[in-house]
C-alpha cells in the first residue's frame, strides 16, 4: 500500500467528492470528475461569498438531487445524502488543492464495543504527495475556508458533557433518535432532546420540536410513583415469584437426579 501511494496509485476506499477512480497505465488512479468538481466550486462560492452555513448548503444540494459520496437507497444511516458533516468534511479535505495524504490514521479494535474505530497516527508518520492534476481550488481559497471556520468557532473551551440521563432512549415521532443539546439563556441552563434528522439535515416530518429533559424526567417520576404506591403488595408478589421459582428449581433438580440414577443403572 505504501508503494502504491508512492507511485501515485489509488490506495482504496471511497473516492472523495469531486473525484473518480480511473485506469491509467495499468494502475487505478484518482482523477477529477468534471461535473462533481463544478459542484465543489459552487459549494466553496456559497460558503465564502454568500456566507451560507453547512446545513443550508446541504439542504440546497439535496433539493437539487446531488448525490453525496456515501448516499444509498438501502435505508442506512447515510441514505438521506448531504448533511452539515459531509459538507464540512469536503471543505477541510486538502485533496482539493492537489495534496493527497496517506498513513494519517489506522483502524483499531475497540474491545468494549467490538467495532473498529479510527485512531490518528503521529504527525511524523503522515505521508503527503502533491499532484497538480488533482487541484480544484487554489491554496489561497482553501486557506480562506479554514480561516472562516476558525472565526466561527467559540473560543471558550468545551468540557465533556458525559452521558445524558436518557441517552439512546428518546425518539422523535418521525422515528429518528433524539440527541441531547444544551441551551443557556437569562433564565438559566436547560438540556433538551432534539431530533437527529433535524440536527443533521434540518429536516423532520414533525418539525423537530425540542423536548425539555426535566419535563421528560418528571413524567417518568410520576409514572414510577404511581407504580410503587403499593410497595408492600409488590414486594409480596416478588417474594411469591421467587418462592415459586425455587420450588420449580427443586423439582427440576429432583427429576434430573432421578434420570441420572436411571442412566447409572442402565450403564451398570
Amino acid at each position: 500500500m505504501l508503494k502504491r501511494f508512492e507511485q501515485g496509485a489509488f490506495t482504496g476506499g471511497v473516492a472523495p467528492f469531486g473525484y473518480m477512480v480511473i485506469e491509467q497505465a495499468g494502475r487505478r488512479v484518482l482523477a477529477i470528475n468534471p461535473s462533481a468538481a463544478e459542484t465543489v466550486r459552487e459549494i466553496v462560492h456559497q460558503y465564502l461569498c454568500e456566507s451560507a452555513g453547512f446545513k443550508t448548503i446541504a439542504k440546497r444540494l439535496r433539493e437539487r438531487g446531488v448525490q453525496s459520496r456515501r448516499q444509498n437507497d438501502k435505508g442506512g444511516k447515510r441514505s438521506l445524502g448531504w448533511s452539515f458533516t459531509s459538507v464540512r468534511a469536503l471543505l477541510v479535505n486538502p485533496v482539493l488543492t492537489g495534496r493527497t495524504r496517506y498513513n494519517a490514521r489506522k483502524m483499531q479494535l475497540d474491545r468494549k464495543s467490538g467495532k473498529r474505530v479510527p485512531k490518528m497516527r503521529e504527525a511524523a508518520k503522515h505521508l503527503e504527495r502533491h499532484d497538480e492534476a488533482l487541484r480544484i481550488i487554489s491554496d489561497e481559497t482553501f486557506d480562506q475556508i479554514q480561516a472562516r471556520m476558525l472565526t466561527r468557532k467559540t473560543n471558550a473551551p468545551r468540557g465533556h458533557n458525559g452521558i445524558a440521563p436518557l441517552s439512546g432512549l428518546v425518539f422523535c415521532q418521525c422515528g429518528a433518535r433524539c440527541h441531547s443539546v444544551k441551551s443557556e439563556n437569562a433564565k438559566g441552563s436547560y438540556r433538551y432532546y432534539l431530533c437527529s434528522k433535524k440536527m443533521r439535515y434540518d429536516e423532520c416530518e414533525h418539525g423537530g420540536k425540542r423536548m425539555r429533559e426535566d419535563a421528560i424526567v418528571a413524567i417518568i417520576h410520576d409514572r414510577f410513583a404511581g407504580l410503587l404506591k403499593d410497595r408492600k403488595n409488590i414486594i409480596a408478589q416478588a417474594l411469591q415469584f421467587a418462592a415459586d421459582a425455587v420450588k420449580d428449581n427443586r423439582a427440576d433438580a429432583a427429576r434430573i437426579k432421578s434420570q441420572l440414577a436411571e442412566a447409572d443403572d442402565e450403564q451398570g
